[in-house]
């Protein structure tokens, strides 16, 4: 969990076979619990590690109150 928020690597690493690391073009889904409002998917749309894309999948799931960030393969 960081600030707040639960991440789920579970998704990635039974498709892939490894747990999400390196650099790359990261695909994230945010999940909220709010009827109204469908999972968002969020895509940086840059080559860049995954510690610093998860950071910005993080800041952003806070904003839209996103409970979870689970790392799409």
């Amino acid at each position: 969990m960081i600030h707040g928020v639960e991440i789920d690597t579970s998704y990635y690493k039974a498709k892939t076979g490894k747990m999400p690391r390196g650099r790359g073009m990261w695909t994230f889904m945010l999940v909220t619990d709010r009827i109204t409002e469908k999972d968002h998917y969020h895509n940086p749309g840059k080559f860049m590690g995954f510690a610093a894309a998860l950071g910005r999948a993080v800041e952003l799931a806070k904003m839209r109150r996103a409970y979870l960030v689970r790392v799409m393969p």
